[in-house]
């Protein structure tokens, strides 16, 4: 977690503090140069299971879906240079498969939930096949949205360097697209959002923007967008898909008609009440 982020008070409600960050860290990226970038391969060769390479690890834990019943599908790690593992796996993805997610707990100093308790659910339902029409269906947007963003190569982006790093999951992925798919993450499920709706929506982003997933929490989600819409059309676009994919984006965070400062900075946050 950056200083920026930091800067918010912890007493402040869960979505007046989420929404705060954004901003600031809207206004801070929106027109500068990256204080800080790495380019990363953002394709794995494989999908690792844990257990075949455990002994490749850092010390850490497992975190267990369906409360602990269910698959490993993450590795925990909360000691350790946890800034320089982060940096050192985010470049060693595309042989590893794993991708490293800074993460954050329901309660402001825990990670029992949903880390520890293993709240996720039904991992790996949905195939990535389906995605490209599952976004659509969920963002209304066509081959025509796909085809006008900006080439780049969404196989290599350019990603914020993450620090002050105190605890992050290493999520064995395909690309990170597939993190809330993999792990099962339920963080938007009161809104009809499964993990594999949620995994499809960033799939179309990172292939249209960049963006890829970097933190998360119980109900929280943030993305490093490494080319943010900059044109007026397509920030309007943007701004009517964030609402769709996370009405409280808006609806109990940032003004509609202050939003699109957000479409245009290098970290997107969105959370789900």
């Amino acid at each position: 977690m950056s200083d920026d982020q930091r800067e918010v008070g912890k007493d402040e409600p869960e979505y007046q503090r989420v929404y705060a960050q954004t901003l600031a860290l809207a206004e801070r990226w929106m027109d500068e140069p990256a204080r800080r970038a790495v380019q990363v391969t953002v394709r794995a060769a494989v999908v690792p299971d844990l257990a075949d390479v455990a002994d490749q690890l850092p010390a850490g834990e497992p975190v267990v879906a369906d409360e602990g019943n269910g698959p490993t599908v993450a590795w925990l790690v909360t000691e350790g240079d946890l800034d320089a593992l982060w940096l050192r796996c985010v470049q060693d993805f595309p042989t590893t498969g794993l991708w490293p997610v800074v993460v954050e707990g329901l309660d402001e100093d825990s990670l029992d939930r949903p880390w520890r308790a293993g709240e996720f659910y039904d991992p790996v339902v949905g195939e990535p096949d389906e995605w490209v029409a599952a976004a659509d269906k969920i963002l209304g947007t066509s081959a025509q949205d796909r085809d006008s963003a900006e080439p780049g190569g969404a196989a290599t982006v350019m990603v914020e360097v993450m620090d002050g790093i105190s605890a992050l999951v290493l999520v064995p992925a395909a690309r990170p697209a597939e993190v809330p798919w993999r792990l099962g993450w339920a963080g938007s499920a009161n809104y009809g959002l499964w993990a594999s709706d949620v995994s499809a929506v960033l799939c179309s982003w990172e292939e249209r923007f960049g963006a890829v997933v970097v933190q998360m929490g119980f109900d929280t989600l943030w993305l490093a967008v490494a080319r943010p819409p900059s044109q007026q059309a397509d920030v309007e676009q943007m701004v009517l898909e964030h609402y769709i994919f996370c009405p409280d984006n808006i609806d109990q965070g940032i003004d509609r008609d202050d939003y699109w400062r957000a479409v245009r900075a290098r970290i997107w946050a969105f959370w789900w009440d």
